[in-house]
């Protein structure tokens, strides 16, 4: 029977607990599991904590109706997402149905897993659901307006150092919530029809785009702080990098690197609209995909081009970076990539539908992503356990939070 180690990591335990206990609190102080949220954490880095699949097995595929949620994982595993059928799912580890939660509209937005579990995720129904983790509801947030005036969420929500709820709804709000209450705590207004979840800083500071272009900053109490115009709609989560550096892609084609203070530090051309959230690598590199068919590369010093990664069709899936700096993104050719940090193919594998979900990293190194077919599909190392993760020990979960040393904490799956 296979199982699960971890590798010796190659220095004294002593020196190892010294460095931990010199790193800064985690930017997940609110968020809980596996993969607790779209794009990781709450300033949206797209970094998960674990090795990523070194094979593109496909393990499991189970249909949920057609999914542009991208999966949140809690610590016990379980695996969430929203369909079209207008249901957040939870599943097993080995793919069967743990329960269904309905919603009275279809889901786009992603899951955010609280510090006790609680899933929060949007619907076209016009509400913001907390579901509890047995699949019931512990409260729900309607965004419309009197009398009939509706306002969806499609986008997904995060949550903030102090348990503070953001995300946004169709008509062109942000909102701020208790996540224990749903007690409203503020609201601010952005263009209708937006399309970008909201990111927020170690600080409290939120940054969401909206559908004329503009990037927000708003901070902690609700008040702007500035905004910063990009040539045209922002329908992408902005990243936000360890100095404070915000990064978002633009239907402009352009992806733009902003000071904290909303001045422009780049802007790196594509060669077409960018609908994938950027990702910023453990060693900083910043990632996307675009119209344009190509996976980009880009020095986040100075803005130029490391590499490109011809995939010949549009990449709309963000990337997920995994411990070891590697990418996993779909594309609308129906395949699932994996691509080291130099540019160089790992695997791919063929799925048969389109993807704009973006992939999920567990414990085991599972990647999970779903497609616009229906299927939630789980790929993997052909020697993995599907069942029964360990979680990483504290030591190794704050080492690979260090920059510079995650190399040490690599989890490698043996037989």
């Amino acid at each position: 029977m296979h199982t699960l180690n971890l590798r010796n990591i190659p220095i004294a335990v002593g020196v190892a607990a010294a460095l931990v206990t010199c790193l800064a609190p985690p930017a997940l102080a609110q968020l809980d599991g596996e993969h607790p949220a779209f794009r990781v954490d709450a300033r949206r880095t797209g970094r998960s904590v674990y090795a990523g699949a070194d094979d593109s097995l496909i393990h499991w595929r189970t249909d949920l109706g057609g999914i542009l949620s991208s999966p949140a994982i809690d610590s016990d595993g379980t695996i969430y997402a929203g369909s079209f059928n207008s249901t957040l799912y939870a599943v097993n580890r080995d793919g069967s149905v743990k329960w269904e939660y309905p919603t009275a509209g279809w889901i786009s937005s992603s899951p955010a897993i609280g510090k006790d579990g609680t899933v929060f995720v949007g619907s076209q129904d016009n509400y913001l659901h907390a579901v509890n983790p047995d699949g019931t509801n512990k409260w729900k947030y309607w965004t419309g307006q009197p009398p009939s005036l509706p306002a969806p969420v499609y986008t997904s929500p995060v949550i903030s150092r102090n348990n503070v709820l953001l995300f946004t709804s169709d008509r062109g709000m942000v909102y701020a919530n208790d996540a224990d209450t749903g007690a409203s705590l503020w609201t601010a207004n952005i263009a209708p029809y937006s399309l970008s979840s909201p990111s927020v800083g170690d600080d409290g500071t939120v940054y969401v785009g909206d559908a004329n272009g503009d990037l927000h900053s708003i901070r902690a109490d609700g008040s702007t702080a500035w905004k910063f115009h990009t040539g045209n709609r922002i329908g992408t989560a902005p990243a936000i990098g360890d100095d404070g550096t915000i990064y978002v892609t633009s239907a402009d084609g352009n992806c733009y690197a902003i000071n904290p203070n909303g001045t422009r530090k780049w802007a790196y051309a594509s060669m077409g609209a960018i609908g994938s959230s950027p990702t910023i690598g453990y060693d900083g590199t910043i990632y996307f995909g675009s119209n344009d068919g190509y996976f980009h590369a880009v020095n986040a010093a100075t803005g130029t081009r490391k590499w490109m990664f011809m995939v010949g069709m549009q990449i709309s899936s963000s990337a997920t970076v995994d411990i070891n700096n590697n990418l996993y993104f779909g594309g609308q050719d129906g395949k699932v990539y994996s691509v080291n940090s130099s540019g160089l193919l790992r695997w791919k594998t063929d799925v048969g539908s389109r993807i704009d979900s973006s992939p999920s990293i567990d414990s085991l190194g599972t990647v999970y992503i779903g497609t616009q077919g229906g299927e939630l599909i789980a790929i993997g190392d052909a020697n993995q356990v599907v069942a029964n993760a360990p979680e990483p020990s504290s030591i190794i979960l704050g080492l690979i939070a260090a920059p510079g040393i995650f190399a040490l904490a690599r989890r490698r799956r043996t037989s």
